[in-house]
């Protein structure tokens, strides 16, 4: 019997540009153009320590901005426990509850 990982690596390599939905190529294109930023700006930065400055402005004119320089699941503030599986199902909730709960179910029982 195949293992997931070879029934995933079948699939995988059985597919073709045309074949994929363009909300799948929408986000493979947003992916690129993350780790491409992520290679060309990143390397001026320790992975433990992005910042990022949040600003939020309200209706009236208020401001209200932090510098923040760590953040949930990163090396210095990892993820546990049901975290994990829960923002994978947020960022698969595009390919339908089920096919992502059916994905997740087959990468956490993937042989080494």
């Amino acid at each position: 019997m195949p293992t997931a990982a070879q029934v995933l690596g079948k699939f995988a390599a059985g597919l073709s540009y045309p074949d994929l939905p363009q909300a799948v190529v929408n986000r493979a294109n947003d992916c690129f153009i993350d780790a491409v930023a992520v290679a060309a700006f990143g390397a001026q930065f320790t992975y433990t320590s992005i910042p990022s400055r949040i600003c939020v402005r309200l209706k009236d004119g208020r401001e209200y901005a932090r510098l923040g320089e760590s953040f949930r699941g990163m090396p210095s503030d990892p993820l546990s426990g049901e975290e994990p599986h829960r923002k994978f199902m947020l960022l698969a909730a595009g390919a339908g509850e089920a096919a992502a709960a059916r994905l997740i179910e087959r990468l956490e029982h993937l042989e080494a």
